[in-house]
């Protein structure tokens, strides 16, 4: 019984990746800057589209409660997007521009989301799920990142602002899982109903 613990303990700590841990290195202060301009600009490019999802409305159509749930998340992303704006002139100030990321993961980012976005405006009965997939994709990263960014930055304003915002979308993400558990079992009726 002990080896197979002692197992699961050694697998566990060897899959653990590391995390950040406090601001970036003030020793090496034009890279820390810029990992942190690559930050925003990354939280920047994921609120952005984030905060016009509830467009597809106007050509898609989904339950009331999910719908509401979609627009809560839009305007909180239009709430952020806002408060880093308003807070990337503070020192050290932040450019939001550079998502330095390699050319390849660009595209392949730009690949997900062309083939998400064209599935949602195609999708029938699982247009509804499939938006819920990824506004869970969305709320989770937007957490994440906005955590690791409110570890990183060194000014008390924007981590406080992070925190706040990361809170928020770790909630919006338990409760789009659980809205999606409420489709999936409502789902089943619906076939049966056809």
């Amino acid at each position: 019984m002990r080896r197979p613990l002692a197992m699961l303990c050694l697998l566990m700590i060897a899959s653990c990746a590391p995390v950040l841990k406090g601001p970036l290195d003030s020793a090496s202060p034009e890279a820390a800057a810029r990992t942190l301009d690559h930050g925003y600009g990354l939280l920047v490019a994921v609120l952005q589209p984030e905060s016009t999802v509830t467009l597809i409305f106007s050509v898609k159509h989904a339950s009331k409660e999910t719908e509401s749930l979609v627009r809560r998340i839009s305007n909180a992303a239009a709430n952020g997007l806002q408060a880093v704006q308003d807070l990337q002139i503070l020192a050290p100030p932040i450019n939001t521009t550079e998502q330095g990321l390699p050319l390849i993961e660009v595209s392949a980012r730009n690949y997900i989301t062309n083939t998400q976005g064209a599935a949602l405006l195609l999708a029938g009965d699982s247009f509804e799920t499939e938006l819920l997939v990824t506004q869970q994709k969305a709320c989770n990263y937007i957490s994440a990142l906005a955590n690791t960014l409110a570890e990183a930055d060194s000014n008390e304003k924007r981590s406080t602002m992070l925190k706040s915002l990361a809170a928020e979308f770790a909630a919006f993400d338990v409760e789009v899982l659980a809205r999606l558990c409420i489709c999936q079992s409502i789902a089943p009726e619906r076939i049966s109903s056809i």
